[in-house]
């Protein structure tokens, strides 16, 4: 009985171990796969969208809604983030 719990072990740790190095015996790089995915989240989405965001601010100044102050902190507070996260981006 106790032979069989310690293979039951060792094959879950060998299976487990296969699943784990697989990418590795494919030859696929993950970190760099990951961090170009992350580029390009840091340099293409994030300023797109804080861009976008600015934008929706600009038209709902236009049609009356919101105040001026609050909507010139938000709009700055997006322009810093956008220009912040493409300026990381390009270090990655």
């Amino acid at each position: 009985m106790m032979l069989i719990k310690a293979t039951r072990f060792t094959l879950t740790f060998a299976v487990l171990a296969l699943l784990m190095a697989s990418p590795a015996f494919a030859q696929v790089d993950t970190a760099s796969s990951g961090l170009g995915a992350l580029e390009t989240w840091i340099t293409t989405w994030i300023p797109l969208a804080a861009t976008l965001a600015v934008i929706v601010i600009g038209l709902g100044l236009c049609f009356g809604m919101g105040r001026m102050d609050i909507a010139l902190r938000v709009a700055l507070g997006l322009i810093i983030i956008g220009s912040a996260s493409y300026i990381v981006g390009l270090f990655i």
